[in-house]
């Protein structure tokens, strides 16, 4: 089953449940349905689907997006949501831009009122940057959704974890469902590439679109548009050409994921980038700065994003080609002062000579009596192995 008539490989099963979601709520039956999985993996693009199914129906939609910069702002995403809503008395409309008295549940009434009569869908994106006043306002409304026609349809990102997420529980009486997305398998990437470029890609331009995007279905559909707008044809003899796209692409996507991360997982994204996984995880936060270590699932947080992964040491950048792409981002000097930095702690930390000076390379002038020494060892060793140009 498809939403809209619109395909979206990989997503079949979620597709079918939103779809059966959206007829039910036609039936008069509430649920609260949440999607997850980590940035670009197709949680909007299914937001998106289910909401214009629900309008061709007639029933009402009401949207909102929840974002990083607006996490501070009082009903902020509750203000979005009911903001096309008519009926909402003067003091309700006041109290949702923060020009009236503090109201408890400003227009929850007015909703659930009309709720009654008219099969209502609730779409929120980005759930996790809910602002405090907004979350408690929606837990408020999943307690009564028994008593209205209506679906909250909300999606979040992986740093809400299967189980995770406070909107996911809701009465008895309720039901929910929560639907976790995975990367796209071979079959999705050649069914996507079929779409996008009007015709089957043989099984080398497959694997090369699969392994270049990991799966993400975001960054997969847009690098083959690009490939498709210039010409190309889904053949092996292209795949350097994807690869190169699929490149760019993906270090799009990962500084959009970067605005949406706190200034310390994104300290540490940085950090990763200059020194890989050199460092182990105490020392990768003392390079990235003193809240690193105090901030809560920090680690399962840049894993859940899909930047970093689990190394022997602690993290890595999932994608280190993604490396250039962090460090272009950073002011000169900056950049330069964190690979001194770096630098320095490797050298603690007794790292080999080379890759200390690859580091050094990269920084500043650093002035420490052990700079010359790793220099000169290092140059000597490339000297033996043959390695001139390096030397």
């Amino acid at each position: 089953m498809q939403l809209h008539g619109l395909p979206f490989p990989g997503r079949e099963r979620e597709q079918a449940m939103l779809a059966q979601t959206v007829a039910d709520l036609g039936r008069g039956r509430s649920s609260v349905v949440t999607l997850i999985g980590r940035p670009g993996y197709g949680q909007s693009r299914l937001l998106n689907l289910a909401a214009r199914l629900a309008e061709d129906q007639g029933f009402r939609v009401l949207r909102a997006k929840a974002t990083p910069g607006e996490r501070d702002v009082r009903y902020g995403v509750v203000g979005q949501l009911l903001a096309p809503m008519e009926g909402l008395t003067e003091g309700t409309l006041k109290a949702l831009t923060g020009h009236g008295p503090e109201s408890r549940l400003p227009g929850l009434t007015e909703l659930l009122r009309t709720g009654r009569d008219r099969p209502t869908l609730l779409v929120v994106d980005d759930v996790e940057w809910l602002d405090p006043a907004s979350h408690r306002w929606f837990g408020a409304l999943i307690r009564r959704l028994s008593d209205a026609r209506m679906v909250l349809l909300v999606s979040g990102t992986g740093r809400l974890r299967p189980g995770a997420c406070s909107l996911s529980t809701a009465p008895q009486q309720v039901i929910t469902l929560e639907l976790e997305l995975d990367p796209l398998a071979m079959r999705d990437v050649a069914a996507t590439v079929a779409l996008i470029c009007g015709r089957p890609a043989d099984n080398a331009f497959t694997s090369a679109a699969l392994e270049a995007s990991a799966g993400n279905p975001q960054v997969l559909s847009e690098a083959l548009r690009r490939f498709t707008k210039r010409g190309y044809a889904p053949v092996a003899g292209r795949v350097p050409e994807l690869c190169a796209i699929t490149d760019a692409v993906g270090g799009e996507h990962v500084l959009r994921v970067l605005g949406g991360l706190s200034d310390t997982a994104v300290a540490v994204v940085r950090a990763l980038a200059v020194c890989g996984d050199l460092l182990d995880l105490s020392l990768l936060y003392a390079l990235a700065g003193p809240r690193a270590a105090s901030e809560p699932g920090l680690p399962e947080t840049l894993q859940e994003s899909g930047l970093a992964t689990a190394s022997g040491t602690g993290l890595r950048l999932s994608r280190p080609e993604a490396r250039s792409w962090i460090l272009a981002e950073m002011p000169g000097e900056e950049r330069a002062e964190l690979h001194a930095r770096a630098a320095e702690l490797a050298y603690r930390a007794a790292v080999p000579d080379e890759d200390i000076a690859r580091l050094l390379l990269a920084a500043g002038p650093v002035d420490e009596p052990w700079v010359i020494p790793v220099l000169r060892r290092t140059c000597a060793a490339a000297l033996r192995a043959g390695r001139t140009a390096q030397a």
